[in-house]
């Protein structure tokens, strides 16, 4: 179903057919077809049947037909329709918009409908109407709708659009020679019925009508009919036709015909009839002069098939891509466990060496510090100098029995012990300590300047350098202070010396 709004400001004019229309125009007029084949707008070939029987279900034969005959290439098919079974009513709504509007319709449409089951509509709002929302209503049989689209589809194109013949005189209405503002009657032959539009060359649609005027019925019937239209829209819509105008095969007998009835002027259309005129004059239609039998859904059905088509390749695609980026994950992920594996054993050879090499330079850093220790901390050849010294210095009355020196903290700590010599004549105890202290005012003079104390009383524990350095300026501080004292412990033959150098 589609909706068509047709605003009374509007002033349509002839179209020329699109630079981008590719399409097969069909026209099927109670029984005569004709078909016109467009490519980049571009009329390319044209075919018409006459006496064709009015079963639509031969029109995907008939398409084929006019494919073959045309040469047409595209794939949409525009079908203008005048059927037996295809009829217009005037309606009238409340005032609305949009979907409340077409609910309103929908509902008209199921109750006006003269067949079983669900209707196929289309409707153009009317103007100049005492009610402001009056509509005139198009509808055809859901069944036989999908019936024609079914037999297209059969021979390989897509129904795009169904209109009544109204749509085509609707448009020619707005080409003839009359006053923007005049009310005109346009009626067509088409076949065993005339179609009837009456509207304002504005493009104010007022009514449309299908008349029987079948061979039985002769031109009186018509005229009767057609002099009812004209007196229906008077009453209805409170104005005058201005004129009467007649198209298609015929026209000029008819007109002759029917001026006796009308009392309005009856005039022949100046547009040229010709077999695809209904065809190609419906592909030039504005979109708002077209109210189109064929739902939105059905009209983008190619577009979905496409789309779906699309997508279908793209997901196929992707799933490749996908199967194909997951292979590769799986053969990089193999790889990187192999990597991951020789990097673990690699790391273990590394720590291992790692290891080895830690204990060499715990190894090197141990001979370092000997070789430091060696060369660069190496202490001094005191002791072997000052046993040499004492060698010398040594009385003969007197003999060494302990010699020590040793290193604590910054000095050096001497002790000395000894006893007279037991066969030196006339050895007494002052001898000795005469001697004793000779000999320490030697040492203290001499080239290693000993200073000598008395030794201090034995310590609880080991004393630090810092300890003894101390001890020794306190020795050294009461030494200077009693000069005469003898910085030795004597005794009947023995003697003993303590004290420190640098």
């Amino acid at each position: 179903m589609s909706l068509l709004r047709i605003r009374q400001t509007d002033t349509p004019v002839a179209q020329n057919l699109s630079s981008h229309l590719n399409t097969l125009g069909f026209s099927w007029l109670h029984g005569r077809v004709a078909a016109v084949a467009v490519q980049k707008g571009e009329v390319i070939g044209t075919w018409s049947r006459e006496d064709v029987p009015d079963d639509l279900s031969k029109l995907g034969e008939l398409v084929r037909e006019a494919v073959k005959s045309t040469g047409y290439r595209g794939s949409t098919v525009s079908l203008l329709l005048a059927h037996p079974r295809l009829a217009h009513q005037l309606i009238e709504t409340a005032p609305a918009k949009g979907s409340a509007l077409e609910a309103m319709i929908a509902r008209q449409a199921d109750r006006a409908k003269a067949f079983e089951g669900p209707a196929a509509w289309s409707f153009q709002t009317t103007a100049g109407s005492h009610n402001p929302q009056s509509h005139l209503l198009h509808l055809l049989p859901q069944s036989l709708l999908d019936q024609m689209f079914r037999s297209v589809e059969r021979a390989g194109l897509h129904l795009v659009s169904v209109l009544p013949p109204t749509a085509v005189l609707h448009g020619q209405l707005t080409r003839l020679p009359i006053a923007d503002d005049e009310v005109a009657v346009i009626a067509a032959d088409c076949g065993d019925r005339v179609t009837v539009v009456v509207g304002r060359k504005n493009g104010d649609l007022l009514l449309a009508r299908s008349l029987d005027v079948s061979r039985g019925k002769g031109a009186a019937s018509f005229g009767v009919d057609l002099s009812r239209t004209v007196l229906f829209v008077s009453q209805q819509f409170g104005v005058n036709v201005g004129s009467v105008w007649i198209f298609g095969n015929g026209a000029a007998e008819r007109a002759t015909e029917l001026q006796p009835q009308i009392h309005a002027p009856v005039r022949i259309s100046p547009e040229i009839d010709k077999p695809a005129y209904w065809a190609e004059d419906a592909l030039r239609l504005p979109p708002e002069f077209s109210p189109n039998l064929i739902s939105s859904e059905q009209r983008l059905a190619p577009q979905r098939k496409a789309l779906i088509k699309l997508t279908t390749v793209i997901s196929l695609l992707l799933a490749l891509v996908a199967v194909a980026s997951v292979a590769l994950m799986l053969v990089v992920s193999a790889r990187e466990r192999k990597g991951i594996a020789a990097l673990g054993k690699r790391i273990q050879q590394l720590q291992a060496e790692h290891h080895e090499l830690q204990l060499a330079h715990q190894a090197l850093n141990r001979r370092a510090e000997t070789v430091k220790t060696v060369v660069d901390d190496h202490l001094p050849p005191v002791p072997a100098y000052f046993l040499a010294y004492l060698g010398e210095i040594v009385p003969a009355e007197m003999r060494l029995t302990t010699v020590s020196v040793r290193r604590e903290g910054s000095l050096w700590h001497l002790q000395l012990a000894g006893a007279a010599q037991t066969n030196a004549p006339g050895r007494t105890v002052n001898s000795l300590a005469a001697n004793v202290g000779a000999f320490a005012k030697v040492l203290a003079n001499g080239p290693f300047h000993v200073q000598l104390a008395e030794p201090p009383p034995a310590p609880a524990a080991t004393p630090s350098a810092r300890e003894l350095a101390a001890g020794s300026t306190a020795n050294m501080a009461a030494r200077r202070a009693n000069p005469g004292a003898l910085p030795a412990v004597l005794t009947k033959d023995r003697f003993t010396l303590e004290g420190w150098m640098k």
